[in-house]
């Protein structure tokens, strides 16, 4: 009896998932890689052998996204108490002067400086750089540059510099952060910075 159980439960574990959970599991996927997480599966449009398995999967992704979601609330928290905002950097290819780098401005840095969303303030290196004084633009590029070209990761980014907030006025701001790299010291795959609360170093 008990060797029959196990018998029928691997039977159960290893059944292939079918097209249509499989299709649901990939337009999840999909979603997900554009950083679009407010979808859920459809279990309505699965067939009814399908839908307790689809159930399972929604249960462990609802926890997950508590768990997320709570997570991201102290890290708000903590942000808003320290005063300081997030930007993100996603490297492609280990290279990071190239063009297809994506930069994620997050809404508490727009704000920072004086922006709402991503039409005012497109998420591209140039949206940022641009407000950099002529006089600080390379200084901080240049940091910014080492830091991410150093891979021994021994090169840190940690600079204060001025920045033009979108009213005009030049504020200085405090910026730092960290680089994750893969086993060769190239830059892996998001750059991580923060920017000081400028309400401190007005000018």
């Amino acid at each position: 009896m008990a060797s029959e159980t196990k018998n029928n439960k691997n039977s159960l574990t290893s059944k292939p998932l079918t097209s249509g959970l499989l299709n649901e599991l990939k337009r999840l996927a999909g979603a997900s890689e554009i950083n679009d997480f407010n979808i859920a599966l459809d279990i309505d449009r699965l067939p009814p052998e399908e839908q307790e398995t689809a159930r399972l999967f929604g249960r462990i992704f609802n926890r997950y996204k508590a768990a997320t979601e709570y997570d991201l609330m102290k890290y708000r928290l903590a942000s808003d108490a320290l005063g300081i905002a997030h930007w993100d950097m996603d490297v492609v290819d280990g290279d990071p002067v190239n063009p297809n780098n994506r930069f994620i401005w997050s809404p508490e840095f727009r704000q920072m400086i004086g922006f709402t969303d991503e039409k005012d303030f497109p998420n591209i290196l140039s949206s940022w750089s641009d407000r950099l004084p002529p006089d600080e633009k390379n200084r901080v590029l240049g940091a910014f540059e080492a830091h991410l070209n150093d891979f021994t990761g021994k090169t840190p980014f940690n600079i204060e510099y001025r920045l033009m907030v979108k009213s005009g006025e030049i504020r200085h701001f405090h910026a730092f952060g960290e680089t994750l790299r893969d086993k060769n010291g190239a830059p892996y795959n998001r750059q991580c910075q923060a920017a000081g609360n400028p309400g401190q170093y007005s000018q």
